[in-house]
């Protein structure tokens, strides 16, 4: 018990059921029905397309491109210099 209970602590699963801070947020998530009725309401509300599946293969496209053109800048890096101007306070 004491393991079941270490590992929902380090993987923060544990729950207040009747907390509103501390609840599963996953609890109050519309299914079955419910969310097949709200769905397009929903999907229109937040300009999302009813086949995300275009939507999501362009933004993983975006996100590799940007990967791979910091990791194509990463070995001519060159360290930052600091320099004080009138209006910078360096931190204490």
């Amino acid at each position: 018990m004491l393991e079941q209970l270490h590992r929902h602590l380090k993987y923060r699963n544990i729950f207040a059921e009747h907390s509103s801070k501390w609840r599963d947020p996953r609890a109050h998530l519309l299914s079955g029905m419910a969310w097949e009725a709200a769905r397009d309401m929903g999907m229109n509300a937040l300009g999302l397309p009813d086949n995300p599946r275009p939507m999501l293969g362009e933004l993983a496209e975006s996100a590799d491109a940007a990967y791979r053109e910091l990791a194509a800048r990463l070995g001519d890096d060159t360290p930052p210099r600091w320099t004080r101007t009138a209006n910078c306070t360096w931190p204490r």
